[in-house]
């Protein structure tokens, strides 16, 4: 019995022959059984000779449970592709991660390290400056480059902070603080922390008072250091 008609006669003619020809031959088929119910079988043929006359035993095996076997195991492998290409997903996308955190972190170091330098550049100015002139300039003078001095040592303290801040560098996002700043004064703040770099330069910084006072939503930290780094 196979349930797809005349293909199964087909078949059937094709084993039986291959059986004449080779004296022995097996294949899977449907069977039936008397109560109807169809099952996976397997049978296998042998050619016999008796009395001059060219016979066919035929043994026929109930292969249901093996089968369910395989089916069960190609599951079983479907699932474990499945479960390994999850794996390898996650394997690859956290690879991805690990090169992105890499990257922010160089890219984080390389401006900081740049940053750096001015803060720096300011401190061993002023106090230059101050070693060469103290017996020549006036006290409010030594004062004002005591003040620079400071101020740029808030602002290294400050990079440092954030250098040392790792979750800056794991997430690559910044924290702004807003808030209305006077733009103006923050411009003739950064002229002031470095004039005398640009006096050591020969350069000369003149700043044109607008007509109107200039405020704008900024992080000042940020914008000053934006300022400082183009001057």
């Amino acid at each position: 019995y196979q349930p797809d008609g005349v293909l199964s006669v087909d078949k059937a003619k094709m084993c039986i022959s291959k059986v004449l020809k080779n004296g022995s031959y097996y294949w899977e088929w449907t069977h039936k059984r008397l109560d109807g119910v169809e099952f996976p079988a397997i049978i296998f043929a042998t050619k016999l000779e008796w009395r001059n006359q060219v016979l066919l035993q035929a043994t026929i095996r109930d292969i249901t449970e093996r089968k369910q076997a395989e089916k069960a195991l190609q599951k079983a492998h479907n699932e474990l592709e499945i479960k390994v290409e999850e794996r390898t997903a996650d394997y690859k996308k956290a690879k991805e991660e690990a090169e992105r955190a890499n990257k922010l972190k160089s890219e984080f170091l390389a401006n900081m390290s740049h940053e750096l330098r001015t803060p720096m550049h300011g401190i061993l100015s002023f106090s230059k400056f101050g070693i060469q002139k103290a017996d020549s300039i006036s006290k409010e003078k030594n004062l004002s480059y005591f003040k620079q001095i400071n101020d740029s040592g808030k602002r290294l303290m400050t990079l440092l902070n954030n250098l040392l801040d790792l979750s800056k560098l794991e997430t690559g996002k910044e924290v702004y603080k807003m808030e209305l700043v006077n733009i103006c004064q923050v411009v003739k703040d950064n002229v002031a922390s470095l004039q005398l770099v640009f006096e050591d330069r020969l350069l000369n910084i003149t700043i044109s008072d607008p007509a109107k006072h200039l405020e704008i939503k900024c992080d000042k930290n940020k914008i000053n250091q934006v300022i400082k780094n183009l001057l």
